[in-house]
């Protein structure tokens, strides 16, 4: 197991070694340096994952560790290849630019044309212009073919179920990205940047598990297969049934996924949103009001995009259009009339989970089992009647039964990260714990391997706080198992600024 945790760049020295690629700066496994101290800085990377050489073994046998894990993991190499295959569409774009323009002709399209709701029709052919060639035709094969892959990868893997918890052969997924924004200078691009492509691409591999795992709960069910159609006919399905969904239908809404925020890569919206607003410095309302304002504009941007486009699919267009507005926290219910598929419903957990975690305008993170909370907070059944109209008005944010198909494929902490254990309230940790493993629940097992002045190898003393008990591993390798009270009173934190679910700030949509 490689041990990692999570450093402010304000914190890092030349001994620590990157546990993340870094655009095409640096790959996992190099050691820091200002070039790159700079180069993350600039990108406005506040944090990143390092590898800890707790158990101070030499800097050659280290690399050789995470270099054979490197190869041993195959999603990472399907990640970079989605990485690789999209970064071409992930470009900053404005109307400006000479994409929307129909050859032969004056560019007559405006800045900011995009954002509108229903740009007039006059600019139908400028848009599609433009469209094709940020999204050309051979992309989108090329592309989901990656998406087959990478669902098959997780699709033969063992299901994630409580008779597979000794003999499962896959993991809980934590995404460790850095991202770094792009930086601007007279409105130019001084410093490329790839966070709102790493959102979509982490949001949409996290999206290829879930379904894999709830098609195979499904399977199981002898569920009744999706057709091609994939829309509700006359015959005795309705919307609620639960179907095994066909592998065209998954790639289609993975696509879909992928294609989401790239109304973000607009060169306004890119510009007025690296200026990320800080919680805890108690930054204005008004300030972080402007943001969304300009993240509810991407949506429309994206949807503009694609929406003529005949060869994207409904149901890619399906998960574009699905996104959600910014709502106000203390507004519960969901304001859509028409049925929201479940594949919206789990789309959206997905794509908010990631920005609480990697915010986009804002500068501190939320913490991940806070944002968990969070979610849980704000789901509930979902409620739709073709027949009772005002049924929708008893919905929250989320859908709980959707929430909990994310969370049995979510590692909230990242296999072999340090993290501190606190008592609730108290900023003091009581001791160092590394993830050890997962089992159905969320939370982890820990190793403890730091307690004030002692230390412990790992694998001697876990600690299980669902169960609420401690095992320890004696010298004769005995196993001692006692009850662990009060570890409802625990919060697992990383070493950084991070805030709890009750900061984090859905401001009243701008469209609603």
């Amino acid at each position: 197991m490689i041990l990692k945790e999570i450093k402010k760049i304000e914190d890092l020295t030349e001994k620590d070694i990157i546990f993340s690629n870094i655009g095409n700066l640096t790959k996992l496994s190099t050691k820091v340096n200002e070039k790159i101290i700079t180069f993350l800085k600039k990108g406005n990377v506040s944090h990143i994952p390092v590898i800890s050489n707790y158990e101070n073994i030499s800097h050659e046998t280290l690399v050789n560790t995470i270099n054979k894990e490197l190869l041993n993991n195959k999603l990472n190499f399907l990640k970079e290849e989605l990485i690789e295959a999209s970064k071409d569409i992930y470009k900053p774009f404005s109307e400006k630019d000479k994409i929307f323009t129909i050859s032969g002709k004056k560019t007559t399209i405006n800045l900011n044309t995009l954002m509108e709701r229903e740009p007039d029709s006059i600019y139908s052919k400028e848009i599609i212009e433009g469209s094709f060639k940020i999204l050309p035709r051979h992309k989108i094969i090329s592309i989901q073919k990656i998406l087959s892959t990478i669902y098959d990868y997780f699709d033969f893997q063992k299901i994630i179920d409580q008779d597979n918890l000794h003999h499962q052969t896959i993991k809980k997924l934590n995404l460790q990205s850095i991202r770094r924004d792009y930086e601007f200078f007279r409105e130019q691009v001084q410093t490329e940047g790839d966070s709102i492509l790493i959102h979509a691409i982490d949001t949409t591999i996290y999206f290829l598990f879930t379904i894999a795992q709830l098609n195979k709960e499904r399977a199981a069910k002898n569920a009744p297969r999706s057709t091609s159609k994939f829309f509700i006919d006359k015959s005795h399905y309705t919307e609620f049934t639960e179907f095994f969904y066909d592998n065209d239908i998954i790639i289609q809404a993975a696509f879909g996924v992928l294609l989401h925020p790239i109304g973000l890569m607009h060169t306004t919206i890119l510009q007025k949103i690296r200026n990320k607003i800080s919680i805890k410095q108690n930054d204005t309302e008004k300030q972080l009001f402007s943001k969304i304002e300009f993240l509810e504009k991407s949506i429309n941007i994206s949807k503009n995009l694609f929406r003529m486009r005949d060869d994207i699919s409904a149901i890619t267009k399906m998960i574009i259009n699905g996104q959600k507005n910014y709502l106000n926290k203390k507004n519960h219910t969901e304001t859509t009339k028409k049925f929201t598929h479940e594949l919206i419903r789990i789309f959206c957990i997905i794509d908010t989970y990631d920005e609480m975690i990697n915010p986009i305008i804002i500068k501190e993170p939320v913490n991940p089992l806070e944002a968990i909370e969070f979610l849980t907070q704000n789901s509930a059944k979902y409620y739709w009647d073709k027949d009772k109209p005002d049924e929708y008005l008893r919905n929250k944010k989320f859908d709980i039964k959707m929430l909990k198909n994310f969370l049995k494929i979510l590692a909230p902490f990242d296999y072999g990260t340090i993290i501190n254990v606190h008592t609730k309230n108290c900023n003091e940790p009581i001791f160092k714990a590394v993830v050890f493993k997962y089992t159905m629940d969320i939370l982890p097992i820990l190793s403890i391997i730091k307690q004030k002045n002692k230390s412990y190898k790992i694998g001697d003393i876990l600690l299980n706080l669902e169960s609420r008990e401690i095992i320890i591993k004696g010298q004769n390798g005995e196993i001692k198992k006692s009850p662990f009270k009060n570890t409802d009173k625990f919060e697992l934190r990383h070493n950084i600024e991070e805030l709890k679910s009750e900061q984090f700030p859905l401001l009243d949509s701008i469209q609603n």
